[in-house]
């Protein structure tokens, strides 16, 4: 006579040898899915619901973030002095469409303390935009920013793509008359601003022109 109960505790140790099979199997398959992740992405850090993609929301569905990996500078620019932010400042720029130089440029004449270093200043509900992005979208994923200038660099970056933009769409309809550092000075650091008493911006751009000739020909 079959024993019903050793039947039984068969059938439990082949479900458990198969379902620790399959729990192998997955590990095998996530340890070499993890193998073949590119040499851009650095780790993945943590998981987070918090953040923002687009500057204003913060509400986003379960994602992970992760590094980016910076890349060797593609050129030296001895004239810059802020070496360590060079491969930074070279992936904004491509990322958003401006010259490396031209952000370099503005760096070198804003030349603001922590957390101002290329001058962005923002004020009310653009306050807040600010404070809550913790990094951006590249090729549809979201990135940490990397070093502690790099919020700053990629709004600078933003900005000025944005008024370039803008700036040719005026130009061809004949709404402004001078060139683009005048423009970006309109747009970037407008004469009599609120948030400058002293008229600093009055030299913007001339500081930024000497400083983009300065970089530009320094390679």
């Amino acid at each position: 006579m079959i024993n019903k109960k050793l039947i039984a505790l068969g059938a439990v140790s082949l479900g458990l040898t198969f379902i620790e099979g399959c729990m192998i199997n997955n590990l095998r398959n996530r340890d070499n899915a993890e193998n073949k992740v590119p040499a851009i992405v650095k780790k993945v850090t943590q998981i987070n619901t918090n953040y923002s993609t687009n500057n204003v929301t913060n509400n986003i569905n379960l994602q992970a973030k992760v590094n980016v990996e910076p890349v060797k500078p593609k050129k030296q620019y001895s004239a810059f002095p802020f070496k360590q932010e060079i491969p930074f400042i070279e992936f904004h720029a491509k990322r958003v469409g401006i010259e490396p130089e031209l952000l370099m440029a503005v760096r070198m004449a804003e030349n603001g303390g922590r957390g101002k270093e290329y001058g962005i200043l923002t004020s009310g509900s653009g306050r807040k935009a600010y404070d809550n992005d913790k990094g951006y979208e590249y090729n549809g994923q979201f990135y940490n920013y990397r070093i502690g200038s790099e919020k700053q660099m990629a709004w600078s970056a933003r900005t000025l793509a944005n008024a370039l933009g803008d700036f040719d769409v005026e130009k061809r309809n004949g709404k402004f008359r001078g060139d683009k550092l005048d423009y970006l000075q309109k747009r970037y650091a407008p004469s009599k601003a609120i948030n400058d008493p002293r008229g600093l911006n009055g030299n913007w751009k001339g500081n930024v022109n000497r400083a983009y000739l300065k970089v530009k020909n320094s390679n």
